[in-house]
């Protein structure tokens, strides 16, 4: 392998790949990354996650959180948040 280290222009195909992604992701909504480092990563459809053969692997629900303690503390990664009473 070249002891090439210098930077050169970017081959045509990754030029086409890189507008790509910027015109499918556009950089000036920031909204994602500032839920993020704000410890916000998504949220989920269906609270709870089954295997294959239909069995509860992961239940959201059974933690206790509600969508209101969320709402009330700004993020549901809070350690402060209540459990729910429901």
């Amino acid at each position: 392998m070249s002891p090439h280290t210098e930077a050169g222009p970017a081959e045509p195909a990754v030029e086409r790949a890189n507008a790509a992604v910027l015109r499918r992701f556009p950089s000036d909504d920031t909204r994602d990354l500032e839920d993020a480092r704000r410890g916000f990563l998504g949220t989920a459809q269906d609270s709870v996650v089954k295997d294959p053969d239909g069995r509860v692997v992961w239940d959201l629900g059974a933690y206790g959180l509600s969508r209101a303690d969320a709402t009330a503390s700004g993020t549901a990664t809070t350690p402060l948040a209540p459990p729910s009473q429901t």
